[in-house]
C-alpha cells in the first residue's frame, strides 16, 4: 500500500521522537494542558463504540479475533493456566469469550467507556462461559482501577491501551498492578506498532522479564510480506513479560 505524505510525514515525526528517547518528555510538556487528550475521555470512547466501532468490518472483525488468539496462544504456551485474567481496555470482552475454554474461572474487564461496560453486562449472560466463570466489568480508567487488595490474577492484560499513555506511564502501570499478579503470573502487552509503541516495548524489557512475542499484520491487499505502516491494518506487537524475581 502507497502511504500518504501526509501519512509518511507523521510516521517520520514519531520515529525522530519516540527513537531518539525524547518521546516521553515531548509528553510530559503536553500533558502540562489543563484539557486531557482525547483518547483519555469518556465521552470520545462512548461515541466510538456506539458507533463505528460496535459493528466493525471486516479488517476490524478479523483483526480483533488475530490480536484475541495471538493473546491467548502466547498465553496457553508461554504462561501459567489462565484461571483468572485482568483485561485492561476489555472492550465488548472478545477475549474473556476466546479464553473460555482454557479453565477460565474469575474474568475481570476494565474499560473507560461506561457505554461498553452497560452493554457487555447485559450480554455476558448469555455468553457460553458464563455457567463456569465468574465475570465481572468495572467502568474506569487503567491508571485509576484498583482489584480488591487480596486478589490476584494469573495473567493481566493490557489490551491495546499503553499507547495512549506516556512511555515512563507505561513501564509505571505494569509496576502499580505488579501487586495484584500471581507469583507465576505474566503480563500480555497488545498494541499497534509504531515508534511510540516500539519505545514502550523496549522501556519495558528494562524492567521486566521479556517471555515471548510476535508481530505481525494483516495482508487484505495482497502478500506484502514485510512490515509497513499502515492506518487500516497496523501491525500488532504482543509480548508477554514477567516481574522480575524480588530479591533474596
Amino acid at each position: 500500500m502507497i502511504l500518504s505524505i501526509q501519512d509518511r510525514l507523521r510516521y517520520w515525526l514519531r520515529l525522530a521522537v519516540y527513537g531518539s528517547g525524547a518521546g516521553s518528555i515531548a509528553y510530559r510538556f503536553l500533558r502540562r494542558r489543563d484539557t486531557p487528550a482525547i483518547h483519555e475521555m469518556a465521552e470520545y470512547w462512548n461515541q466510538e463504540l456506539s458507533g463505528r466501532m460496535s459493528v466493525p468490518n471486516i479488517n476490524g472483525r478479523i483483526g480483533n479475533a488475530i490480536r484475541d488468539m495471538t493473546s491467548v496462544l502466547l498465553i496457553q504456551h508461554c504462561g501459567p493456566p489462565p484461571r483468572t485474567v485482568l483485561d485492561l481496555g476489555c472492550g465488548f470482552g472478545d477475549l474473556a469469550q476466546a479464553l473460555g475454554g482454557e479453565g477460565l474461572e474469575r474474568y475481570v474487564g476494565v474499560d473507560l467507556s461506561d457505554y461498553v461496560i452497560d452493554r457487555v453486562r447485559r450480554q455476558c449472560t448469555s455468553w457460553p462461559i458464563a455457567s463456569r466463570c465468574e465475570l465481572s466489568f468495572h467502568n474506569a480508567d487503567l491508571r485509576e482501577f484498583v482489584p480488591e487488595d487480596r486478589e490476584r490474577f494469573d495473567v493481566i492484560v493490557y489490551n491495546e491501551v499503553l499507547k495512549y499513555v506516556s512511555v515512563d506511564e507505561a513501564v509505571e502501570q505494569l509496576g502499580r498492578y505488579r501487586r495484584w499478579l500471581a507469583p507465576d503470573g505474566v503480563f500480555c502487552v497488545n498494541i499497534t506498532d509504531d515508534p511510540k509503541s516500539r519505545a514502550i516495548f523496549r522501556a519495558l524489557t528494562k524492567k521486566f522479564t521479556w517471555v515471548y512475542g510476535v508481530v505481525y499484520q494483516q495482508r487484505p491487499d495482497g502478500p506484502g510480506f514485510r512490515i509497513t505502516s499502515d492506518d487500516a491494518t497496523p501491525a500488532y506487537l504482543v509480548g508477554l513479560f514477567r516481574a522480575p524475581a524480588a530479591p533474596a
